[in-house]
């Protein structure tokens, strides 16, 4: 929202990454419209604490991709896969930015994209979206106590 947070909200965010393993400081826990998500280099920290060895890599949908999944042609599409101890996994991950989602306009500030980010950089957005999704299926989040 580019506002600052409040010492309460970094306590909060501190706690969950902490209940998790992982640590604000360090990039591992950021906010996405209010809710704490785990940042790619966080799952890669939970890996690693984890004992696995996992790298994922996303590259741009091909046509029978597109045709697969039922994305617009317009649409940016791109799949990551995944590998452990230098064997492939099964999983993918899936990461699209449409183009509706690139022209929307802020309801704040209505001269304004709604997500400037993803206007600018739709297709590093859907890039990263598709290691995400990957990087979540394979590192489900533990709670300690």
């Amino acid at each position: 929202t580019g506002t600052a947070l409040s010492e309460a909200d970094i306590a909060d965010l501190a706690t969950f990454a902490k209940s998790i393993g992982l640590d604000i400081y360090l990039g591992h826990v950021g906010l996405y419209f209010g809710e704490p998500r785990v940042t790619i280099d966080g799952y890669y920290y939970l890996a690693r604490s984890r004992g696995r060895n996992v790298s994922v890599a996303a590259l741009p949908a091909s046509k029978e991709d597109y045709d697969k999944y039922h994305v617009p042609a317009e649409d940016y599409f791109f799949i990551a896969r995944g590998w452990e101890n230098s064997g492939e996994l099964k999983e993918i991950g899936l990461g699209i930015v449409t183009q509706a989602e690139i022209a929307e306009m802020s309801k704040k500030d209505p001269s304004k994209h709604r997500s400037p980010i993803v206007t600018k950089y739709p297709q590093r957005m859907a890039e990263k979206r598709a290691e995400w999704q990957l990087l979540r299926k394979l590192l489900p989040l533990e709670v300690k106590e």
